[in-house]
């Protein structure tokens, strides 16, 4: 095969041509893996200080400190998942251990919900806050 032929197929697979797609296929699990986790982020928020007020009963001055705790650390915390990524793991071992953090700190959150389980609802609910924090930085 000649090098034209050869740039002419490269290109052809860049553009889509075999009927592939032009993207790596970690990118759509990337993509999947934000859009999972920022609709239950963002689900979760919206009713969070609903949820410490009237369920685990806070002040609502105490509530609205751990909200906007928690969002401030949510904000943050990607930094050091910059930092774990580029030194240590690599972005994909990142992303796949760090969203590992997220989803059990939404179970956490969610057993603490369950009254007949007996757990401590406050405790494992601040927790599971803490870990969806440190989750969301990957």
């Amino acid at each position: 095969m000649g090098d034209v032929e050869k740039k002419r197929t490269k290109r052809e697979e860049a553009e889509g041509g075999n009927g592939k797609v032009p993207y790596p296929k970690s990118v759509f699990i990337i993509v999947g893996n934000e859009f999972c986790e920022r609709l239950s982020y963002y689900g979760m928020k919206a009713i969070l200080g609903i949820y410490l007020h009237k369920k685990l009963h806070l002040s609502e001055d105490k509530s609205t400190v751990i909200y906007h705790t928690f969002a401030m650390l949510c904000y943050f915390t990607p930094i050091f998942g910059a930092m774990i990524a580029d030194q240590l793991l690599g972005r994909f071992k990142t992303i796949v251990y760090i969203s590992m953090i997220y989803v059990l700190g939404h179970l956490l959150k969610t057993l603490a919900a369950i009254p007949t389980l007996g757990i401590p609802p406050l405790e494992f609910s601040l927790l599971g806050l803490a870990l969806i924090a440190i989750g969301t930085g990957g």
